[in-house]
């Protein structure tokens, strides 16, 4: 039976105190039951670990993954968008979501996104629509606690286009505090990063909005920094009142003022702003 080394067994057990026989039989059955599920162990020193995780992030942390054999890592070889958005999403939202998914799908682009409800799960079910089209799903849990959901399920042959990540602990359970730490790596792997809609910083109850969260990581990253604007173009003025213009989100608001460039949305014609925003966001990959 093949033994993990021993910087697996510290990647599995960095966090827990245990006797060391215990903690190492445990560990090789928990690493036997990881290969048996198809998924690898990745740790920053290995040749294959993304470059720009390095670069961008303080402390690049161990890797559990499970993707397309048999080359499981290579959607991080294409140009990536991360889309974010919120769990409530208005109908507008998750029809860019999954437009803009599709739409970059469709030219090689790999769509990132943290596999919440709402926008994250629309942007991987659009970008799987597409023929050739991948997605990466970035997990705030264990990756032994994946399973698919909704959009996803629904998708024919999804196994084989789609890369699941965690570098949390394989059984751990979902966390807030663990989604904002996902959202750190989501941005990092991305050239580009699209917030569809965001919450404020904090609500009345003082509560983060991990959209908003992901928007300003990527500024403080340094990372394109794109973000949804509901207007009306000037033509469309005449056939329209302010009540038919969606209420453009707090935190959209927010971003667009700390430096996020906009991405016009015209409610009244959004397949031709989707169009005009794919060739946007194409165009600044080219230039990232």
């Amino acid at each position: 039976m093949r033994r993990p080394t021993k910087e697996v067994l510290y990647a599995l057990y960095k966090a827990k105190v245990k006797r060391p026989r215990a903690a190492y039989e445990e560990a090789v059955r928990e690493y036997e039951v990881l290969r048996a599920a198809g998924i690898d162990v990745l740790d920053p020193e290995d040749d294959a670990y993304p470059e720009r995780l390095r670069r961008r992030l303080k402390t690049p942390p161990w890797l559990f993954y499970r993707g397309p054999r048999p080359r499981p890592l290579r959607l991080l070889r294409r140009p990536g968008v991360a889309i974010v958005g919120s769990r409530n999403a208005s109908p507008l939202g998750l029809r860019c979501a999954e437009g803009l998914a599709l739409g970059l799908a469709r030219r090689g682009v790999n769509i990132i996104s943290g596999y919440a409800r709402g926008v994250d799960r629309m942007a991987h079910s659009g970008a799987l629509q597409a023929p050739r089209g991948g997605t990466t799903v970035v997990l705030g849990e264990g990756i032994l606690r994946f399973a698919p959901k909704g959009e996803l399920r629904e998708v024919a042959n999804w196994e084989r286009r789609t890369l699941i990540l965690s570098q949390f602990p394989p059984t751990a359970p979902w966390r807030a505090s663990q989604a904002m730490i996902r959202n750190q790596l989501i941005c990092a792997l991305a050239d580009l990063v699209v917030v569809i809609e965001a919450g404020p910083e904090r609500d009345r109850q003082g509560k983060r909005s991990g959209t908003f969260h992901a928007g300003k990581t990527a500024l403080g990253q340094g990372i394109p920094l794109f973000v949804v604007e509901y207007r009306l173009e000037q033509s469309s003025l005449w056939a329209s009142s302010k009540e038919d213009l969606p209420e453009i989100p707090e935190g959209n608001r927010t971003l667009l003022e700390r430096g996020g460039c906009p991405l016009p949305i015209n409610p009244l014609t959004p397949e031709r702003s989707l169009r005009n925003a794919i060739r946007t966001l194409h165009q600044a990959l080219s230039r990232a």
